[in-house]
């Protein structure tokens, strides 16, 4: 029997009247535990992809209208702004926090989003190619769907490159979105 064979619940007759432990119960296992990994599958890609869409959304929003270009150095900064985003909401829940009181929910989750860009930064984050005119039209006329997200030419950019200015070397390449 292969295993790639797509059998929804809607194939399987009779499944009102079957055994717990017959093998049409079986196959609704199977057949169910198939579509929640696909659902997990399918959820896990699409929270990928609205990361990617935000970080993107932050560079077309860090657009000024007289920009035909910007540089390495200054889409450094838009990503370190885009990074530190949510600094000052962390600052003001710190404060309003009483002594000796556990941390609100708000803040854990925004200091564990915090932690996880901060070190997808630091080995590389991929963003929109903006050295070239093209791309920054593109970018501009983009209305933030992630379906047409392929269309931007991308690079690598890292904190350690940023560190790094007098060799010029850091982790920079030129990647195309897939």
């Amino acid at each position: 029997m292969p295993g790639n064979r797509k059998i929804t619940l809607k194939t399987i007759k009779n499944r009102e009247k079957a055994h717990p432990f017959s093998r049409k119960a079986n196959q609704m296992n199977r057949v169910f535990l198939r579509s929640e990994k696909l659902q997990k599958a399918k959820s896990a890609r699409l929270g990928h992809m609205e990361e990617t869409v935000q970080r993107f959304l932050a560079f077309r929003d860090a657009l000024s209208p007289e920009t035909i270009t910007m540089t390495r150095e200054e889409m450094r900064q838009v990503l370190e702004t885009y990074v530190s985003r949510y600094d000052e909401e962390m600052f003001q829940l710190e404060a309003d926090r009483r002594p000796g009181r556990p941390k609100t929910g708000r803040e854990t989750e925004l200091e564990l989003l915090r932690l996880r860009e901060t070190e997808s930064y630091a080995s590389g984050l991929d963003v929109p190619n903006l050295t070239s005119p093209s791309m920054v039209k593109i970018l501009r006329g983009w209305d933030g769907d992630h379906n047409s997200i392929t269309r931007f030419r991308t690079i690598r950019l890292s904190a350690s490159a940023s560190k790094d200015k007098k060799t010029g070397k850091g982790e920079e390449e030129e990647v195309m979105m897939k």
